[in-house]
């Protein structure tokens, strides 16, 4: 996984077709909806 600068990054899946990929990409997407983030005595949300 890299880094793209500010909200983005790239994931490389070399070996996962099309479905493979959109099926990763939401596990993803979920986990990282549901983590939890705080910086400087504030909680840091938003939607993903």
């Amino acid at each position: 996984m890299l880094g793209d600068g500010g909200e983005e990054f790239v994931a490389v899946l070399p070996d996962a077709d099309m479905d493979a990929a959109l099926l990763i990409a939401e596990q993803m997407r979920m986990r990282v909806a549901q983590a939890k983030a705080s910086g400087r005595n504030r909680s840091i949300g938003g939607q993903v």
